[in-house]
């Protein structure tokens, strides 16, 4: 069932695009983000780890269209009225955002690291990969669901959007430019604390502190999200 809903919003999307469209954006994505970007990188670890941010410039934006594009086609209504509990319907939904925007990054990821190779370009060793790997994962999920919570408040895909965007650069924007603002007000005391908490690399209590963070704020986004969504189906008859 949850397959068969993910496919479903891969027919949609496919169509909308148009197998012209979906070859430019594959390109675009590869050759820009996949490449012109980590390739400014003079380290590789750095390089590699873009990969694992990637998600968010696809994820997102495909759940901006979840719900909002199932008003605009006139869908939704029969689509919560189906057989098909919330949490199924989220989860169909949220694979295929989460799972096109793996697909183009590992695609974009592998087409980086056979172009290094025949360029003599060095290479990271399998760690920041795996590293690159759940970190792409983790904000494929958390931006598809932040999408979808705008799309399911949102009475149209135009006005989806618009608010999503405003929320991208509120969090691309503004955050950095907040902690710019508060770093000199830090006390060095803590920024030592910061900067020992990630002296491990990889499997630092740093990274596994952002991990956490990660994985709490996907639960707190996903309960939420299916509280409502379990509010939505009730009002329909489900």
């Amino acid at each position: 069932m949850i397959a068969g809903l993910a496919l479903r919003e891969m027919y949609h999307t496919a169509r909308s695009m148009g197998k012209a469209g979906l070859v430019r954006f594959l390109l675009v994505y590869v050759g820009l983000l996949g490449m012109l970007i980590p390739w400014q990188m003079g380290i590789p670890e750095v390089a590699i780890m873009i990969f694992g941010l990637l998600p968010l410039y696809i994820a997102g934006p495909a759940g901006v269209d979840a719900f909002a594009g199932e008003r605009d086609r006139s869908t939704l209504e029969t689509l919560l009225a189906s057989p098909v509990s919330p949490g199924q319907l989220l989860a169909g939904k949220l694979m295929f955002c989460s799972g096109f925007a793996l697909m183009a990054t590992w695609v974009a990821m592998g087409v980086y690291s056979l172009t290094s190779v025949l360029s003599g370009r060095p290479l990271p060793g399998p760690l920041p990969y795996v590293a690159a790997i759940v970190l792409g994962v983790l904000t494929a999920v958390l931006s598809g669901l932040a999408g979808m919570t705008v799309s399911l408040k949102a009475r149209s895909a135009r006005s989806s959007q618009q608010w999503y965007s405003l929320v991208l650069v509120g969090v691309a924007v503004g955050l950095p430019l907040l902690a710019r603002a508060l770093l000199p007000h830090v006390p060095q005391a803590l920024k030592d604390a910061v900067v020992s908490a990630f002296a491990g690399g990889w499997v630092s209590l740093g990274s596994l502190g952002v991990l956490a963070i990660l994985l709490l704020a996907i639960a707190a986004l996903g309960g939420s999200l299916k509280v409502r969504m379990r509010r939505l189906w009730i009002m329909n008859g489900g």
